[in-house]
């Protein structure tokens, strides 16, 4: 399946994305303490699927979360002691519906576009942003696709890095 076979045109029912704001509000409200945040999936319904412990230059572990019915998967992640990662895909979301998952966490965040940090996006992204503050820095994306598997549809990413 290419990238473009992956992207969206009718958006996923209210229901799925009511599921996938379950997880993204896990993440925002418990990032980047990864063990209050799977708590938190697990308090939202979210089933644990897998567990992986990585080598060196990836994540050093990926605990993947889902829902009942296996169309939202959340993913959390850590790369050495500092580095956080949030993941939420949701199977059929369009790139517009991932626009709209993510805007909370640039919120919460007070994170800026990358255009205002005048940087460019990632050719799957519909728009990042990013925040730096003294203790640390957050890097957010709504993306059109997810490339790590064949399930078209859209997802966000929250990469938390205390400083």
């Amino acid at each position: 399946m290419t990238d473009q076979e992956r992207i969206i045109a009718d958006p996923a029912p209210a229901s799925r994305i009511a599921e996938g704001r379950k997880a993204t509000n896990a993440c925002v409200s418990n990032m980047p303490d990864t063990s209050r945040t799977e708590a938190a999936l697990v308090s939202a319904g979210f089933a644990k699927t897998t567990e992986e412990s990585t080598g060196a230059g990836s994540l050093n572990f990926a605990n993947s979360y889902a829902s009942s019915d296996g169309t939202v998967v959340a993913t959390i992640g850590s790369q050495g002691q500092n580095e956080k990662l949030c993941l939420v895909r949701i199977a059929g979301m369009t790139p517009e519906q991932s626009l709209s998952l993510a805007q909370p966490w640039a919120q919460a965040y007070g994170a800026q576009t990358n255009a205002e940090r005048g940087q460019g996006l990632a050719r799957n992204a519909v728009q990042a942003w990013g925040s730096m503050e003294n203790d640390r820095i957050v890097f957010i994306a709504a993306l059109k696709n997810w490339r790590a598997d064949d399930v078209p549809g859209g997802a966000v990413r929250m990469i938390h890095i205390q400083r």
